[in-house]
């Protein structure tokens, strides 16, 4: 049975619907804005992660206990060396290259004259490697 919206208090109750359902998506964009734009949980992914998750989960808590409840209870992605000089010595300790740049690709790599790029590039009048 559907109700006739020219009833009195039809409108209002719709009037109303709507200015509830803008209200709880304006709080929920700013609950999650809060959480994206904390500064300890943007520079550590697994802190973002377990955030997100939380939030989607429990959604009695607000963006700012939910920051402070993760930060307080998950440890944070240990940091790693990112230098040249640690690259170096990686691979000097174990032998492994994990970039695979110093051994030769791990991946067969096809030459311009098996591919049909060296025909391709003589027609045109231009040599390998050269950039116009």
């Amino acid at each position: 049975m559907s109700e006739d919206p020219n009833k009195p208090g039809q409108a209002s109750i719709a009037a109303a619907r709507a200015e509830g359902e803008a209200a709880g998506r304006k709080a929920v964009k700013e609950r999650f804005a809060s959480i994206a734009g904390d500064e300890k949980l943007r520079s550590d992914a697994r802190l973002m992660g377990a955030a997100l998750d939380l939030a989607a989960k429990n959604d009695s808590m607000s963006g700012d206990d939910v920051v402070a409840f993760v930060t307080a209870n998950v440890a944070p992605t240990p940091k790693q060396s990112l230098s040249a000089a640690a690259l170096a010595n990686r691979i000097a300790a174990d032998g492994s290259d994990p970039l695979g740049s110093f051994g030769g690709s791990p991946f067969p790599v096809a030459s311009a004259e098996s591919t049909g790029w060296a025909d391709a590039f003589a027609r045109a009048g231009g040599s390998q490697g050269s950039v116009r």
